[in-house]
């Protein structure tokens, strides 16, 4: 595989991690897994790891942005 190919696959990352997902939005992964079995934050399972789809962290983001009165 060439590098070109190494670094457009990881530009083009389909899913996320919990611990991952917690990062990006400085968040802890408790926080995640609460979304998840709430229903707020979409995600699957692929034998023990939980993976969240690059579209749901779009939308669980559009969804949770709160206008900051800084």
């Amino acid at each position: 595989m060439s590098k070109k190919t190494i670094v457009e696959l990881e530009l083009k990352k389909r899913g996320y991690s919990p611990a991952e997902f917690a990062k990006m939005f400085g968040i802890g992964r408790s926080t995640v897994f609460d979304q998840i079995y709430s229903g707020k934050l979409n995600a699957y399972k692929v034998g023990a790891r939980t993976i969240i789809p690059a579209d749901s962290v779009d939308e669980w983001e559009r969804n949770n942005r709160k206008q900051c009165r800084c």
